[in-house]
């Protein structure tokens, strides 16, 4: 990077404490395809989660399963776009710095830690956001399996928060533990959404006339803000194509060799975009061939209805035992992304100086991060009572669906930011390792023009007089905002602080100054005298010999 990048923190840059391997062997094809899949394992288990197993809300929002399948290919495209401009970031920020707080403090330099803003929204709106969903939604179909229902009542809450307790600890026990289970999970994601692809393509023969009419709308006129909302509902199911961005430092090898960690960056995140647009396509056209249109008024979720018709009741438990799996998956692979992005805040500066040294470093005698993990299980655990207030006062119909939905457009924001930053960056810098991953200007020109166009278009009723809808996207502009006003007053209040420290550095360098000339004045004269001294001795020594 150009010397013009600021490193994020006026203090020493950051450095990932994750021992670095400082054999000096050049790096095998074998272990790039390793790192590959481990990067793959990361971002599936973050992209596969409930969502791709409930699909009802999608279809109904734009009226038909055939348009739901279109809004799916358009995101594989847009996300393929986002994670190639992420990739380009990526390896701009090597080898250090992960995620937008980075990218964004690059390309406003030198506004100093302007990328704080990303840090408060991701810390206390994105990540949480998403983690209560997925574990709320565990916690449903896990209790589904004893009940035969989904009711939202203390009982759940609770399951939700001990699944939260069961990640923290299995994550506290050791890196390895942790990232075997995640990749594990993974492996059980995509094993699972290819049982269901079968089936789909084996009931195709029989089950065809499902697809009849897939396109035909409960929608009597183009509806653009349902498209729009619909659009963002679909992205949610792809998030998670860029958490490689910030887990890069588990490659990092060293500091002199970039290539490694920059192929796994490439090739992770766009094959896991590939693998989950395949996955996610066949799922829905399985669902259209086994379980077909259904009606408006149909309240049993698809997948139930789903293993209902395959294996009757055992089917139903096993199909909410897998959805459970999946969303636990994705809680735990957020959990492990979440305290590595609360580490770099504070490393950084994020957190005021009393408490900063708690969060940025590992624990002791341990390669684990045990007090992030732990800030964020009570984080998230509090937000998990929310579900009881809705019960009470009924404040959503679906809140899980809320806090995806608050969660998905509060990334989407920063990920057209993202973009605008590495547009600055290619013209104030050019290209930095244009052999390893560029993309051109106009591509990125493309995607901010898509992702303003989703902004705008979520605000737009989707086809009921209910304006609901916008309080999540209010709380996500409004999260915005507050970390833009915390950002500014902190930084301001720092600069105050280091005024008075200047200006008495200055004092003391003008007197230090005073100082060196009186006795340079004083040499002078002393130095003056000894000549004169010097000169009467001569001439004493002159006259004595004469």
């Amino acid at each position: 990077m150009s010397d013009e990048i600021s490193n994020d923190n006026d203090n020493e840059m950051f450095v990932d404490e994750i021992p670095p391997d400082d054999d000096k062997k050049p790096i095998t094809n074998r272990k790039k395809a390793s790192g590959i899949l481990r990067g793959i394992g990361y971002n599936i288990n973050y992209i596969i989660g409930a969502g791709i197993f409930n699909p009802d809300g999608i279809w109904l929002l734009v009226g038909s399963p055939g348009i739901a399948l279109i809004l799916y290919i358009l995101c594989f495209l847009i996300s393929l776009l986002s994670s190639s401009v992420y990739i380009e970031l990526g390896i701009r920020s090597l080898p250090s710095g992960i995620g937008e707080q980075k990218y964004i403090t690059d390309a406003f330099f030198p506004k100093k830690n302007f990328g704080h803003m990303f840090s408060f929204v991701a810390i206390f709106v994105i990540l949480p956001g998403i983690i209560v969903a997925e574990s709320y939604t565990a916690a449903q179909y896990l209790l589904f399996c004893f009940r035969g229902n989904s009711s939202d009542d203390m009982i759940t809450v609770a399951v939700s928060i001990t699944l939260l307790l069961i990640i923290m600890l299995y994550q506290m026990i050791s890196s390895r533990v942790s990232n075997y289970i995640n990749h594990t999970l993974a492996l059980i994601k995509i094993i699972t959404l290819l049982f269901i692809s079968v089936i789909g393509l084996v009931k195709l023969g029989t089950n065809r006339n499902n697809w009849n009419n897939i396109f035909n709308t409960s929608n009597t006129s183009f509806n653009f803000g349902a498209y729009g909302n619909g659009l963002i509902k679909v992205l949610f199911t792809y998030e998670g194509w860029n958490n490689i961005n910030y887990l890069i430092g588990e490659f990092t090898s060293r500091s002199d060799n970039l290539e490694y960690p920059s192929t796994i960056l490439k090739y992770s995140s766009l094959s896991s975009v590939c693998i989950s647009f395949s996955l996610y396509f066949l799922t829905n056209a399985a669902f259209i061939t086994v379980v077909g249109i259904g009606n408006n008024n149909e309240t049993t979720p698809i997948p139930i209805r789903f293993g209902r018709e395959l294996f009757d009741e055992p089917g139903e438990k096993l199909m909410s035992i897998l959805i459970a799996i999946s969303a636990f998956g994705c809680a735990s692979a957020m959990i492990f992304t979440y305290s590595r992005i609360i580490k770099y805040a504070a490393s950084t500066g994020f957190t005021p100086r009393r408490i900063s040294s708690i969060f940025n470093s590992y624990g002791l005698n341990i390669d684990t991060l045990m007090t992030q993990l732990l800030a964020q299980f009570f984080y998230c655990s509090s937000l998990s009572f929310i579900f009881l207030i809705k019960n009470k006062y009924n404040i959503s119909a679906n809140i899980t669906d809320f806090f995806a939905t608050t969660s998905q457009y509060s990334a989407m924001i920063y990920h057209g930011t993202s973009a605008l930053c590495l547009y600055i960056l290619k013209k104030r810098l050019m290209n930095t390792n244009p052999e390893l991953f560029s993309i051109p200007k106009w591509m990125i020109k493309i995607y901010l023009l898509i992702i303003f166009i989703i902004i705008i278009a979520s605000f737009i009723p989707p086809g009921n007089d209910n304006f609901n809808y916008l309080i999540q996207y209010c709380i996500s502009w409004s999260a915005v905002l507050l970390g833009g006003i915390i950002w500014f007053v902190r930084n301001r209040k720092q600069s105050e602080n280091a005024n008075p420290e200047l200006i008495q550095n200055e004092e003391s360098n003008s007197e230090t100054d005073r100082n060196e000339e009186s006795i340079g004045e004083t040499d002078r004269n002393e130095g003056s005298n000894d000549e004169g001294y010097g000169m009467r001795d001569l001439t004493g020594l002159l006259i004595s010999s004469i």
